[in-house]
């Protein structure tokens, strides 16, 4: 008999989900544009670190102990080449200089009492014996001396120390391995009492003596003051020069704390800046607009439907962007 086929279920239909949309309402009220250079430390004095090193080159270096902005004073010790034998032969001249002290204190007191020992009994004492190694522990302690001089002398030769107070305004990223050499800056340090920030470039134009602005290090905000080139030698002749691929002089504005604090951190600022700002206008992100050669638009959500709305723009910050026409406040955009 033939085997009748199971019977079919109906087709299932699958219907896709709306599609949903992201959207932003054209909002009223004040625009700022504002722009971040970068503003530096520029000192009036600098030094840069080196190893002297042309007389023993390609020594290891052990290590570099500071970092950008660290204020250190004269003296300190900025970095170590690699001596790992100094260490010891100091410490066994050191003891051995004790030693020396404490046999020729010995001596002495053992020839202060055979003296008195001598008087008392109306003899005399040869004095020749005592004279000998008196002179011999004196001439050893000489030598000693010498030796330990020129053991802190190569102790010092490998050790680099700062040349003038100041902070650390660039450093050399130490890695295992790195050799001596004497064109090698490891560090340059900036007398940060007699500086300024630089800010170079179009935006520093837009800057002139007397204005006030914020700067931004690490997580601090200082106020300062754009300052007059023409009261500071250092500065007028820092803003002339040329920096632009034209020759022309590159722009240069220089700023200082208006209250000086007692220490800040790091050698480099980001400015806040405003260069422009309208108030009491319709205004979208700019994210939510579109701009091709013949027209500019923007997607509205009208009844559920979105459509497109041919728009006239107008003052523009990096984030929002002024509607002269097409929109009005509150509707809906899609983004």
């Amino acid at each position: 008999m033939p085997v009748e086929n199971p019977e079919m279920h109906p087709p299932s239909v699958s219907v896709p989900a709306a599609r949903g949309f992201e959207t932003t309402p054209a909002l009223r009220g004040n625009i700022y544009h504002e722009v971040n250079p970068i503003a530096v430390l520029t000192p009036i004095n600098s030094a840069q670190m080196r190893f002297n090193v042309d007389h023993m080159p390609f020594i290891p270096i052990a290590g570099i102990y500071v970092a950008n902005g660290d204020v250190v004073s004269e003296g300190d010790i900025i970095a170590s080449l690699d001596f790992p034998d100094i260490g010891d032969e100091y410490d066994s001249l050191s003891r051995r200089l004790a030693i020396i002290d404490f046999e020729m204190q010995i001596q002495m007191e053992r020839h202060d009492l055979m003296v008195r020992l001598a008087s008392q009994a109306g003899e005399r004492i040869r004095e020749t014996p005592y004279i000998i190694a008196h002179n011999n522990l004196k001439a050893e302690r000489e030598i000693v001396e010498a030796l330990v001089e020129y053991v802190q002398s190569a102790y010092e030769e490998r050790l680099l120390r700062a040349s003038m107070s100041g902070v650390v305004s660039g450093v050399m990223r130490f890695s295992e391995g790195m050799m001596s050499d004497s064109r090698m800056v490891i560090a340059v340090i900036s007398d940060q009492l007699v500086s300024s920030f630089r800010v170079r470039g179009e935006f520093a134009g837009l800057m002139k003596p007397g204005d006030l602005v914020y700067i931004t290090m690490a997580e601090d905000v200082f106020q300062m003051e754009v300052l007059d080139p023409e009261l500071s030698g250092f500065l007028a002749q820092d803003a002339a020069q040329t920096g632009g691929a034209d020759g022309d002089p590159e722009p240069v504005a220089h700023l200082w704390f208006t209250d000086e604090p007692e220490s800040f951190t790091g050698t480099t600022g980001t400015v806040r800046l405003l260069i422009g700002e309208i108030h009491d206008v319709v205004y979208i992100p700019v994210s939510a607009l579109n701009r091709t050669d013949f027209r500019t638009y923007v997607y509205v959500m009208a009844d559920g439907v979105r459509q497109v709305r041919d728009v006239v723009t107008g003052f523009e910050s990096g984030e929002y962007i002024e509607i002269i026409s097409g929109l009005e406040e509150g509707e809906l955009l899609v983004i």
